[in-house]
């Protein structure tokens, strides 16, 4: 916006008419897009205010260790198709920031789980969406 601004600011500093016109149709020309950029981003920034998240996952399961979120999301949410899965150590950092970390991603299956094995250790198992998926499992560190 620092452009758009700064070119105006141009315009009327006591240029010729000519210039002034130049001037003002570039600053329109740039400000335009920047515009509707921004409209684009504001929109999206108020549906996750308002969801309260990303509304292209959604939360299967969740586990919390100290101050880690593990969370088991579906993506793609079909009920007439194969599911992807992806699992992610989001970690806040502070208000309305968080760290987060995609730490494995599942593809064609119809469920999955999420659980804790013992105080260090979480797996994730899927089911299989037809007899061309296989069972996946892993195994990671809380």
């Amino acid at each position: 916006m620092s452009l758009p601004v700064l070119l105006a600011l141009l315009a009327f500093s006591g240029v010729r008419r000519s210039a002034r016109t130049v001037l003002l149709a570039l600053t329109l020309v740039v400000a335009l897009p920047t515009v509707t950029l921004a409209s684009i981003a504001i929109v999206q920034a108020v549906a996750v205010v308002r969801t309260g998240g990303d509304t292209s996952l959604e939360l299967v399961s969740e586990l919390v260790r100290d101050d880690n979120h593990y969370r088991l999301y579906r993506t793609g949410a079909n009920p007439d198709k194969a599911h992807s899965f992806i699992l992610r150590r989001e970690t806040h950092l502070f208000i309305g920031v968080k760290r987060v970390t995609e730490m494995k991603g599942f593809y064609g299956a119809s469920d999955a789980s999420l659980v804790a094995m013992s105080n260090d250790l979480g797996r994730v198992s899927t089911k299989p969406y037809n007899k061309y998926h296989a069972v996946q499992v892993f195994e990671f560190r809380l």
